[in-house]
């Protein structure tokens, strides 16, 4: 996406609205495929893109690199970073030396590791003793910051928060084994929230749970 200004035609390069949403048809895990499909063609017809091939050539290999593509893929352990790679070779630059013979590499190679464990017990130290300030008086806030880690519960508490404040009930559907929540927001986005009574578990069909492993505004707000 990086490459994107240099791919349009120049009468784009300052259409601060086609940038706006492009990125926003790209980068968008809330929508399913066959909706970016819709949008990708309604923005490339309009802005006349068809016959340049980088256009074409995404396109199709669109089941790889989509985010709507990747909606029902458990992606919870993942660090959305540049790569993993490049994290991890910026970490080891700042101990291991280009010329170091063998002997040197393994010591600081040895002082690199003893670092991060450091770094781990610390991180743990902090999650053990630390009472995270509540934004609510919610119970499964106050729960979720007993049982999670710092940066884990300050993710949960955005969605909590964003509950609150953007998200209202349009309307609701009571069954003999599912309840069903029509969501929406300032946005006019709408989504759907499913209470299986069986189990008493909620389903939200934006799929942040099973994909990242935290609730989303949506299921907590039913809730």
């Amino acid at each position: 996406m990086h490459k994107l200004a240099s791919k349009v035609p120049n009468r784009l390069l300052r259409d601060d609205e086609f940038k706006k949403e492009f990125n926003a048809c790209v980068w968008s895990d809330l929508v399913e495929p066959d909706e970016f499909e819709e949008e990708w063609n309604r923005l490339v017809k309009q802005h006349q893109l068809e016959d340049i091939d980088w256009f074409t050539t995404l396109y199709a290999y669109r089941k790889f690199w989509i985010l709507a593509y990747f909606r029902d893929f458990p992606m919870g352990s993942m660090i959305r970073t540049t790569s993993i790679s490049e994290s991890e070779n910026s970490f080891y630059k700042n101990f291991l030396k280009p010329r170091a013979n063998i002997a040197e590499f393994y010591l600081n190679f040895n002082h690199a590791i003893e670092f991060q464990r450091n770094s781990r017990t610390t991180l743990d130290y902090h999650d053990a003793t630390t009472i995270p300030i509540l934004a609510t008086t919610l119970p499964f806030e106050k729960h979720a910051s007993r049982m999670c880690t710092d940066s884990m519960f300050k993710k949960i508490q955005e969605e909590i928060m964003e509950g609150n404040e953007r998200y209202r009930v349009l309307g609701f559907l009571f069954g003999e084994t599912v309840d069903t929540y029509k969501l929406g927001d300032s946005k006019r986005n709408a989504y759907v929230v499913r209470h299986q009574k069986t189990d008493d578990t909620y389903s939200c069909e934006c799929k942040l749970f099973g994909r990242h492993g935290y609730l989303c505004s949506h299921e907590k707000n039913p809730g």
